[in-house]
């Protein structure tokens, strides 16, 4: 299908797009920023669009199967006032507006996937902003789906990163009374449930995304026996307005929502242990993504010749490969390369496992600096070209006292080496 996604840079949205592409889909994006100095990893047509001023370029709608808007300024991004809340009212209904108005004078029968949220289900001002929302959908376009989105957990960004600081510092607390229900979401299960809606044209119209519910209190709990934090401490509702002024209402309110999305996860337990694996186990994950702009089968025989390592490798790294025991590289293969870190000299020895040609493979490593390495590559044909993935797990030595002192110095070189190998691999495929 082509789509179309508005909000594709947000936090549901990137994860959605990746998806999409990786199904083979191709995408359209809509935008507020001017279209050459978005930032945005894949591969994509970006279009602009100003809805406070009613503008779009409607040339993104041309041959387009599916819209999905997750368009919204973010409820909790600064403290309410009537500015903040004009904003987060208008970014919802006035480009649900402009969109139903360009769908219904270009091609009515687009199917559209609407983002609104289950505070529809409460009082106060978030119901206010929903049903004006929905209202945009529901009484102007006929082929909808609405979508109302609960509380989303995510591994980067979202509900629980803003709560986990306290948390780890055992400062963790339940608001208020702490009986106020939950509905939460995995943000891998609401992306499989809005490609569900994609492509199974349901005939229900309107759907919750929440997949798990619980008190306010128990999930605190959850937190807190998850990463063994020993004591749990309340928030009092008083103190909660004073700091949050009107927005307490999204984090006091409580509401009954039937769980409408499917989830690979049996209990919030295993939610909060997926999402919390680099503080469980001191294991940290880097994701990078690439669009190159070759095909398939000659990006993936560029990344399975090893020696390519050295010529995407920064030079004060001193990269060699000193060999491998298969003439290809292959489930099995061992690799010998040595390299120096800050001038000190380091030999390491890797494993490519899961090789699947043309699809994906893992190096992990043997010997080395690392207490953990393990990097997956996966490959993807989309539009023309191919789209690469690379997803590192890793553990440093010592501890947490290896942790607590390297992890900085670490994640400020890996972004380096990653940032000079895409530099690299970008002018190799272009010739340059």
């Amino acid at each position: 299908m082509k789509i179309l996604i508005c909000g594709a840079t947000g936090l549901i949205g990137k994860t959605l797009t990746l998806e999409l592409l990786k199904l083979g889909h191709s995408i359209n994006i809509l935008t507020t920023q001017e279209v050459n100095t978005v930032d945005f990893d894949f591969p994509a047509n970006i279009f602009y669009w100003n809805p406070s001023k009613n503008i779009i370029d409607v040339s993104a709608l041309k041959d387009i199967d599916l819209v999905i808007n997750l368009s919204g300024y973010s409820i909790d991004k600064k403290r309410w006032d009537k500015k903040v809340k004009s904003q987060i009212l208008n970014s919802r209904v006035l480009s649900t507006r402009l969109l139903v108005k360009s769908l219904n004078q270009i091609n009515p029968n687009i199917r559209l996937i609407n983002a609104s949220a289950i505070g529809i289900y409460q009082e106060g001002f978030i119901k206010d902003v929903c049903e004006k929302w929905e209202h945009e959908v529901i009484s102007f376009y006929k082929n909808y789906y609405i979508l109302r989105i609960g509380i989303v957990l995510a591994k980067e960004g979202g509900a629980l990163n803003k709560m986990l600081p306290a948390f780890k510092f055992g400062l963790g607390a339940y608001l208020g009374s702490g009986k106020q229900v939950m509905n939460i979401v995995h943000i891998n299960d609401l992306v499989n449930q809005i490609i569900h809606i994609a492509s199974h044209n349901p005939q229900q119209k309107i759907f919750n995304g929440v997949s798990h519910s619980l008190t306010n209190k128990e999930f605190s709990h959850l937190i807190n026996k998850t990463l063994k934090k020993p004591l749990l401490f309340k928030a009092p509702r008083s103190i909660i307005k004073i700091i949050l002024g009107q927005m307490s209402q999204v984090v006091l309110n409580s509401s009954s929502v039937k769980k409408e999305t499917e989830s690979k996860f049996k209990t919030v337990t295993e939610v909060l242990e997926d999402l919390l694996q680099e503080d469980l186990k001191g294991q940290r994950r880097l994701f990078r993504t690439q669009f190159i702009p070759k095909n398939l089968e000659e990006t993936f025989t560029f990344f399975c010749d090893e020696k390519n390592l050295e010529m995407i490798t920064p030079k004060e790294l001193n990269f060699n490969v000193l060999g491998k025991n298969t003439a290809k590289i292959q489930s099995g293969t061992l690799i010998d390369y040595k390299l120096k870190i800050h001038g000190i000299g380091v030999k390491w020895t890797t494993e490519i496992l899961d090789f699947e040609m043309n699809k994906k493979f893992t190096d992990t490593q043997l010997k080395g600096p690392y207490k953990k390495w393990y990097h997956v590559h996966e490959f993807y044909p989309v539009c023309g070209g191919t789209l690469m993935l690379d997803t590192v797990d890793y553990i440093l030595p010592f501890g947490k006292l290896g942790d607590l002192l390297g992890i900085y110095f670490v994640k400020k070189d890996l972004k380096k080496i990653f940032n000079y190998r895409k530099e690299v691999i970008n002018n190799y495929f272009k010739g340059e």
